[in-house]
């Protein structure tokens, strides 16, 4: 009997049932166990699958069954450490339950702060913690230092790490590897070779974050060399670099514009069998828009795709810059294509940039998918966007724009440029009908209603030059208006002005740096009729 008591305890340390006492070990939970800490437990396993909303239903589940378990209410926390707003409606909770946290709960807080990156929350659940006379271990200092890290408060950082070692806490690597980082995220590369240095000396041997770090600090210094020299430093002292290592190098040689280095090193990775993700290409791509050079690009896109890696936004954004810088059309395209494929939202700065390569190019209609696919990813078009892609239509000598562009739907500036296509299309009465409701409306800016009334002179100009003498004799703009220079054009095409005044006119227009291409066009028509005799119609010239 005693020999079977001791082979049944024997057991139980070994983790089996203790005899008469059955419980369920973590690792063979099932979905009938309701002890706390196999509830605990199988929290945990859903986490670490990703089944986050799973586990945390699972606790509440618990917490029903264990109103005053303090480690489930801890679990949850834990489980929150992405929403910190989610995190402080558990802990309140806690108090109004009656519980005493204890420092597993505010280590969870803490960490909820570091995600958020608010150290000064993070600050004040620390100093909370030791208010309530709760000694914090190094686990607790070591979150708090990363908290302070995660939003560059170095002063704070500095200060948890005094108090660390005062309590008499030992800094293992993981602390290093916080301070590292918060030096290399403020730029300090001094203060990082430093502490580096330090690291060593106390006897701790640098693991692959370490010299990550120590990359990512050359490549914000903009040092690409110094980069690749801790990098071969990581290797002989026997590390494998991953995937994160490799993309930090890679971002050193993408910061400088080094392209030739980038896709050498990226050929090298592959080569070591770690395989590029989506964050590797991007860093490539971000390389060639730093060096304003497509040789790369086409290779780079077609790998990605035989990987089965869908775009993003930030894999789009250095293209669109290229695309914007080089004045490639087809590559404009291409990305515009990319986004409507991947199901992106296009934002209003790729639309902007996008619409202007379109409308360099002369190509209004691909401006005009850029709006549309735009509207069908639900970014609401705002006037900027809406005067550009008018512009394209214009500027290309098309304007069937006023037949797609419901007035309903345009502020003042597209209005106005809508009206100046029907100008164009000598579709006087309804340019000079838009052009009056915007001069009438009080709230639209001064200088647009000046747009609005050149525009409608323009038109009487051409429809009823009694009418456009009238406008030109009551009202007139004076040199801090945007449109003075298209005043004194209408001016010279009007035939207002006194011979006497033709020379002085003539020497001031020319003396007019134009601002566009409309402005500079004016301006040669306008000197062209005053080198004309004074008695040649206007509408000889074409204005």
């Amino acid at each position: 009997m005693l020999k079977r008591c001791r082979k049944n305890r024997t057991k139980w340390r070994k983790g089996y049932a203790k005899p008469n006492r059955p419980s369920i070990p973590c690792k063979t939970l099932g979905e009938t166990s309701h002890q706390p800490k196999a509830i605990s437990c199988e929290a945990q396993q859903l986490r670490k699958k990703g089944s986050w909303r799973e586990a945390d239903e699972k606790l509440q589940e618990g917490i029903r069954r264990y109103p005053r378990c303090l480690v489930l209410y801890n679990q949850r926390i834990a489980g929150f450490k992405n929403d910190l707003a989610r995190a402080n409606e558990v802990y309140e909770a806690i108090n109004n339950k009656g519980l005493r946290p204890d420092r597993y709960t505010f280590t969870g807080l803490i960490n909820a702060c570091t995600e958020a990156g608010d150290s000064q929350r993070g600050w004040e659940t620390f100093g909370a913690m030791t208010a309530r006379g709760i000694r914090p271990d190094l686990v607790t200092y070591t979150s708090l230092i990363d908290c302070c890290t995660q939003a560059s408060d170095l002063q704070r950082m500095e200060q948890a790490f005094r108090m660390m070692k005062n309590d008499g806490f030992a800094p293992d690597q993981r602390v290093y590897n916080c301070r590292l980082n918060a030096f290399a995220n403020a730029g300090q590369l001094d203060r990082v070779a430093e502490l580096f240095h330090a690291v060593q000396a106390q006897g701790l041997h640098p693991d692959e974050r370490t010299y990550t770090i120590m990359i990512k600090a050359h490549a914000k210094a903009g040092d690409a060399s110094g980069a690749m020299r801790v990098f071969q430093e990581m290797r002989n002292a026997g590390l494998r670099p991953s995937e994160v290592t490799w993309n930090t190098l890679l971002d050193a040689f993408a910061r400088c514009g080094l392209v030739d280095n980038a896709m050498q090193l990226f050929e090298e990775m592959k080569a070591e069998r770690t395989w590029p993700t989506l964050v590797t290409y991007n860093i490539l791509l971000s390389a060639h828009a730093v060096a304003g050079t497509r040789r790369h690009v086409p290779q780079l896109l077609a790998e990605m795709r035989a990987d089965g890696l869908l775009p993003d936004e930030c894999t789009c954004n250095p293209l669109v810059d290229l695309a914007h810088t080089a004045q490639d059309e087809a590559l404009a395209r291409e990305v515009l294509r990319m986004l409507q494929t991947a199901g992106l939202d296009i934002t209003r700065w790729q639309a902007k940039r996008l619409i202007e390569t379109f409308t360099a190019a002369g190509r209004p209609e691909w401006a005009w998918d850029v709006y549309q696919a735009m509207k069908a990813s639900g970014t609401p078009a705002d006037p900027g966007i809406q005067t550009r892609v008018i512009s394209a239509f214009y500027r290309a000598g098309e304007f069937s724009i006023v037949n797609r562009m419901p007035l309903k739907e345009l502020t003042a500036a597209p209005r106005i440029l809508i009206a100046e296509c029907h100008r164009k299309l000598r579709e006087y009465p309804k340019a000079i009908e838009i052009c009056l409701a915007v001069e009438r409306d009080a709230a639209i800016p001064i200088d647009q209603r000046d747009y609005a009334w050149i525009v409608r002179v323009y038109c009487l100009l051409h429809s009823n030059p009694e009418a456009f003498r009238r406008e030109m004799r009551s009202r007139s703009l004076d040199r801090t208006s945007p449109h003075y220079v298209r005043y004194l054009c209408a001016k010279v095409f009007g035939g207002t002005l006194a011979q006497e005044h033709r020379s002085v006119m003539a020497k001031e227009l020319s003396l007019v740096a134009p601002s566009n291409r409309a402005q500079a066009f004016d301006i040669g028509r306008a000197m062209e009729e005053l080198a004309m005799p004074r008695e040649m119609s206007t509408l000889e010239i074409g204005v």
